[in-house]
Order: structure tokens, then C-alpha cells, then sequence
């Protein structure tokens, strides 16, 4: 899991990263994706640990909205909890 900050100006990125494998009891992994999400601000009137943690947090949200979109993923969950 990584977060990046990018901060310029009025305006700040936050883009979370996290390697996801999704594996069979028996050790098989069946799915391997590095998920991504982040979140973009403009026009911020300050930043503070509290606007990082707020940012890095939806970050962190768009990147497991993304992932359970992904039917890869679902499918991968379903066949790992049938085996």
C-alpha cells in the first residue's frame, strides 16, 4: 500500500496503490491486480494534516470502489471461498 501526495498551488492529489492477490486455500493464487484510486482538489483555501488524511482517505475509498467494480476480482473471491 503506497499514498502519494501532490501539492501545488490551491490544489492537492492524493493517489493510493495497493497489490491485491486473491488465493485459493491450497495456495493457487487466482488473481493478481495492483489496484489504484486517488482523489483531486482545486481552489483549497488551506492544507493541513487534517485536509492529507481527508484526501488520502478518499483516495483510499476510489481505490476499493474500483476494485469490487472489477469482475475479476468478484469472481476471484467466489471461486477462492468455493474451493
Amino acid at each position: 500500500m503506497d499514498v502519494e501526495r501532490r501539492i501545488d498551488n490551491n490544489s492537492a492529489r492524493a493517489v493510493f496503490m495497493m497489490q491485491v492477490q486473491v488465493e485459493k486455500k491450497d495456495g493457487n493464487v487466482i488473481y493478481t491486480h495492483e489496484a489504484e484510486g486517488e482523489h483531486e482538489e482545486s481552489n483549497m483555501q488551506g492544507y493541513s494534516e487534517q485536509t492529507e488524511e481527508r484526501l488520502a482517505n478518499l483516495a483510499t475509498q476510489d481505490c476499493v470502489q474500483r476494485l469490487f467494480g472489477d469482475p475479476g476480482f468478484i469472481n476471484a473471491l467466489s471461486e477462492a471461498n468455493d474451493s
